[in-house]
Parts: structure tokens; C-alpha cells; sequence
């Protein structure tokens, strides 16, 4: 299958939902966009060091460009990109791309496990297959869209610059509170449920969190060459010394399974 073709349709898609929404919602959909793309590369730089045939790689990259397709309908619908206020954005992904056909060409399948792996991505915890491929590319596309949103959120709050949004941002109340669930979970070295978090902190604390929900070394490899943690970290404001700790130790587990 032709990948170009595929980014073409994409890019099709996106720009015709972009092109209709309020101007309000263009940055945050130009966010998920790049995002989208930066989690296609991502995933096939990891799926290098997973799988043997060429195709199998390109399904991981396909399944990064396609993984949020729904985030563009969800926020010119909805105005958010909270599932809980509107729908669940990996059904709906698995959804639109399924509808849309762009994938007809494909052997069933595989298709199939393009289609899991797309619409698993987002949840709390993956169901057990048989299947490698299918296990595969969900870890693997759960892995990119972590690594990614890790990276470009630390950037986002690290440029003092840039044009904020409140689709982003989750319309989150940016002070210095720390929720104490947050802080169990990190304690626990558990992930954070979105469902606990109150401010812009807790946000940041979520995307550090989710170093606890990583699945091959590589993508422990690739996130700390990044250096975004300590970026994100950076941005917290008038952090305690124990959210110092917590956070220094959440690090240490990343840099512990990336040389595994």
C-alpha cells in the first residue's frame, strides 16, 4: 500500500473539516494534525526494532497517522476533545477509517489488526490477543502517541510565545494546586486517571505518568533522548519537594526499562 497516497487522504480529510470549523478551534486542530503525522514517524522508527517485514512497519505508521482522524469531527462537533463529554475518539477513529475505506486494499486480517490497534489505543488497558501482529501494533501505536504528546505538549507549555488553546488545554485552571490522587498515583508509579485531574498541573503530571505505561525499551530509548520530561517538569509551577522526587523517580523507572 502506497503511504503517500494514504497521507494524501489524510491531509484530504483533515483539511475539509478544518476549512468548516469556528477560527477558536484551528490551532488545536493544527496541533492534532502535526501530531498525527509525528506519531506515524515515530511508531515506524519503533516498529524497526519489532518487526521483520516491510508491510508490518508501514501498518505501524499507518496506524499513527489514522490513530485521532476522529479528534477533527470530535471538536468541531463538540467543542472538545474530552471523550467523556462527547464520544469515545478511538471507536470513532476505528470508525471513520473503516467507513471511508481507505484501507480496502488491504488482506482482512491485517486489516483487522489495523483497525484494533486504532481503536484500543486510547484506553485504560489493552485487551490480551493471539494475534502478534495485532498485539503488536497496539503497543506500538499506544507507545508513539505517548512519546509524541509527551514531547509536543513540553513544548507547547515550554514556548512562552505560543498561541494557547483552550481545546488543548482542557480548560484546565493553570495555578499551582496538585491533586492529591495525582500525587497517589505517582507514588504508586501508576498511571493518572484523567477523571482526578483539576488543574493545568495535573495535566502536565498525567503526560509524565504515562512513563509507567510504556511497552518496549526503544520507546523508553526515544522518550528519554527527548529530554521531555524535564521539560514538562520545568514547566510545573512552585513544584513540592516531594512532586520533585516523585518526579525524579518516575525518570529513573524510565531510565531503568530502556536498558532492559
Amino acid at each position: 500500500m502506497d503511504y503517500d497516497s494514504l497521507e494524501k487522504k489524510f491531509e484530504q480529510y483533515t483539511s475539509s473539516i478544518i476549512d468548516t470549523c469556528h477560527n477558536e478551534h484551528k490551532i488545536a486542530m493544527e496541533f492534532k494534525k502535526i501530531h498525527s503525522q509525528k506519531v506515524a514517524e515515530i511508531a515506524f522508527n519503533i516498529s524497526q526494532y519489532i518487526f521483520q517485514f516491510p508491510e508490518h512497519k508501514d501498518y505501524a505508521r499507518i496506524c499513527g497517522l489514522f490513530h485521532d482522524v476522529s479528534r477533527f469531527v470530535q471538536l468541531r462537533e463538540y467543542g472538545t476533545f474530552i471523550d467523556s463529554k462527547s464520544f469515545d475518539h478511538g471507536d470513532m477513529s476505528a470508525k471513520i477509517v473503516g467507513e471511508n475505506k481507505w484501507l480496502e486494499s488491504l488482506p482482512e486480517a491485517d486489516l483487522k489488526a489495523i483497525l484494533h490497534a486504532i481503536k484500543y489505543h486510547n484506553k485504560l488497558e489493552i485487551p490480551q490477543v493471539e494475534d502478534e501482529l495485532t498485539m503488536h501494533l497496539s503497543q506500538i501505536i499506544r507507545d508513539a502517541d505517548k512519546i509524541e504528546s509527551m514531547i509536543s505538549i513540553a513544548e507547547y507549555y515550554s514556548d512562552n510565545d505560543a498561541e494557547k488553546s483552550s481545546a488543548i488545554e482542557m480548560s484546565l485552571p493553570d495555578n499551582e494546586d496538585v491533586s492529591p490522587e495525582v500525587l497517589e498515583s505517582l507514588r504508586n508509579f501508576k498511571m493518572v486517571d484523567y477523571s482526578t485531574i483539576k488543574t493545568l498541573n495535573d495535566f502536565k503530571l498525567l503526560k509524565i505518568s504515562w512513563v509507567f505505561d510504556i511497552n518496549y525499551p526503544i520507546s523508553y530509548a526515544f522518550l528519554l533522548d527527548s529530554k521531555c520530561l524535564e521539560k514538562m517538569f520545568s514547566t510545573i509551577k512552585n513544584p513540592s519537594e516531594e512532586l520533585s522526587q516523585l518526579v525524579a523517580m518516575a525518570i529513573g523507572y524510565a531510565e531503568a526499562n530502556a536498558s532492559l
